[in-house]
């Protein structure tokens, strides 16, 4: 990795190699677009049962800090089937430690008040696992299904 150097006077404006590589404080994530998540639950029933019927889940996402703490919460999207996939939540604009072990998206199915939401997926991001300088990462589980990328901030 190269870095165009900040200080020092006029000239050519050369590069000088950094050794080790820079290893960023920080992330931010500034969009997330879901690709692809079960659309039926464990026991392969709608997600919406019982007083809130069969429609397709109700989904919004949670990133959870390194301290399991709520650090942002998406809007909830109503009735998205596999055919309404991708779909791109814009703004998210939530900043990570880099330095952590991991954070943490789950994703829920809302069902309002007098039903608890249901987790959906619950998904570990090692930040070990990113790039520094991409401009996204593509999460994904074989076993599971679950797909979604990330857009990117350094």
């Amino acid at each position: 990795i190269y870095i165009n150097p900040s200080n020092g006077g006029g000239g050519g404006g050369g590069t000088d190699p950094i050794d080790p590589p820079y290893t960023p404080t920080n992330f931010t994530i500034t969009w997330l677009r879901l690709e692809n998540i079960p659309m039926l639950d464990g026991n392969n029933g709608s997600w919406d049962t019982g007083l809130f019927g069969g429609g397709d889940p109700d989904i919004y996402f949670k990133i959870y800090n390194a301290n399991n703490q709520v650090v942002y919460t998406s809007n909830s999207v109503e009735d998205i089937g596999s055919s309404d996939l991708p779909h791109t939540w814009t703004g998210v604009n939530t900043t990570l430690s880099y330095s952590a072990n991991q954070h943490c998206i789950k994703f829920y199915d809302k069902d309002g008040d007098l039903d608890s939401d249901d987790l959906m997926a619950n998904c570990i991001l090692e930040p070990s696992h990113l790039t520094y300088g991409t401009s996204s990462f593509t999460w994904y589980n074989n076993n599971t299904g679950v797909r979604f990328v990330i857009g990117l901030s350094w």
